[in-house]
């Protein structure tokens, strides 16, 4: 629309700078035989842990919208975490061309980029780069645990089963203590480094003294 008065400027998009097309590996929450199987377990249970971890009867009408319920969800989850791969590896590609121009945050400002969970899909995809559609079936939530590791691709593979077997709660607080024992390691590392010249230091003054 054209105001009187007003100026016009008409605006052209390049061809080599319109959004592109991105294809990616195949992304799902849980393989399709796995959720069979947790549908088909579900079928089975008589009671289940509630919201506050109390044991309660599981059947009848609650147990089939549960389950009903469980799976409508799991074609929105495995939609939401192709999402996850697809920003996320749209946002690091923008870090890291614009930050460098200082216009990475006008960027995020004029897309509506805003909020703490976009830093946290950056921070996914730069730990785990294509390598997240392989672990996608543990998650959102247990792939943003994971991303705070710097070696979060290694330590997946090596406990792949008992990290499928953790809940989401387990395996965020298994990752804070790996976290916070590497933290005491790196501590005492740096103390007995600077303790180092000061033990040298003083076993030559009382050498010193002895001659």
């Amino acid at each position: 629309m054209y105001h009187q008065g007003a100026k016009t400027q008409r605006t052209f998009i390049r061809e080599d700078v319109r959004p592109r097309e991105h294809t990616h590996p195949s992304v799902q929450l849980v393989p399709v035989d796995k959720f069979k199987e947790q549908v088909a377990g579900l079928r089975r249970f008589t009671t289940i842990k509630n919201d506050k971890g109390d044991e309660v009867a599981f059947d009848e009408e609650t147990k089939e919208d549960f389950i009903r319920l469980f799976t409508e969800g799991y074609p929105v989850a495995g939609k939401l975490l192709e999402a996850v791969y697809d920003t996320g590896r749209l946002l690091y590609e923008v870090r890291e061309i614009l930050k460098p121009k200082g216009l990475f945050l006008t960027w995020m400002e004029m897309t509506g980029f805003r909020g703490r969970r976009y830093y946290r899909y950056i921070r996914v995809y730069g730990r785990f780069g294509d390598a997240l559609a392989r672990f996608s079936y543990l998650g959102i939530r247990k792939l943003e645990a994971a991303s705070k590791l710097e070696n979060c691709i290694e330590y997946l593979e090596k406990n792949a089963q008992d990290t499928e077997k953790q809940t989401v709660m387990e395996f965020e607080q298994t990752i804070r203590n790996l976290r916070a024992r590497k933290r005491r390691a790196a501590e005492g590392n740096n103390l007995s480094a600077k303790r180092l010249p000061a033990a040298r230091c003083a076993a030559r003054k009382t050498e010193g003294r002895s001659r």
